[in-house]
């Protein structure tokens, strides 16, 4: 996923806030407006997750999401040395998230994960990597889905798992480019 975006300075933070209560994302029962999340409990999971909503980030979540973000990222992208995601730390906290628009899944009272997107572009989907596998990644970008009647991102053509995502969460391939930063391939995808 590309990971260095432009920042456009009419950047819109959404206020809504989702409040959820269920046993798993695989029988998930909303408690309010049932039409805002489309279907995460497509997700099978075998960890139960008590609480968990999907809320606008707050300045002290940063950190938090800099450290999934950097696990994530070391994981997911072993083709990419992880130094290279060490020097980018303070720029994803003080130039990168800032910026965007964040949305937060918060767990039993820990952001686990989060998704960045600015002017319809997804630049950041990350959850921590102990919880991946649970519905969460899905519950985010559906989320997003239901904010943005389009959505486009880019994803390392070697990060297979990725693309395998967001290909089943209904993305198509528009084309490939070459990351400027990484001299990787990306995959540029839509939606809607």
């Amino acid at each position: 996923m590309n990971l260095y975006f432009q920042v456009h300075p009419a950047v819109t933070f959404y206020l809504w806030e989702y409040t959820f209560n269920f046993t798993s994302l695989k029988n998930l029962k909303k408690q309010e407006d049932p039409s805002k999340i489309k279907d995460p409990q497509k997700q099978e999971t075998d960890k139960l997750i008590r609480d968990y909503r999907i809320r606008n980030y707050r300045e002290t979540d940063l950190d938090e999401m800099v450290r999934i973000w950097y696990e994530a990222s070391v994981i997911a992208h072993s083709f990419i040395p992880s130094s290279f995601w060490a020097s980018q730390k303070s720029a994803m906290k003080e130039k990168y998230l800032p910026f965007a628009e964040n949305f937060v899944f918060e767990a039993d009272g820990q952001v686990t994960g989060f998704i960045s997107i600015v002017r319809k572009k997804v630049c950041a989907l990350f959850v921590a990597p102990e919880m991946q596998g649970k519905g969460i990644g899905r519950a985010l970008l559906e989320h997003a889905k239901n904010l943005n009647r389009k959505l486009s991102l880019k994803v390392y053509r070697e990060n297979e798992n990725a693309f395998r995502f967001y290909s089943k969460c209904g993305f198509v391939v528009l084309g490939e480019e070459v990351d400027k930063l990484t001299s990787c391939i990306q995959i540029l995808m839509e939606w809607g």
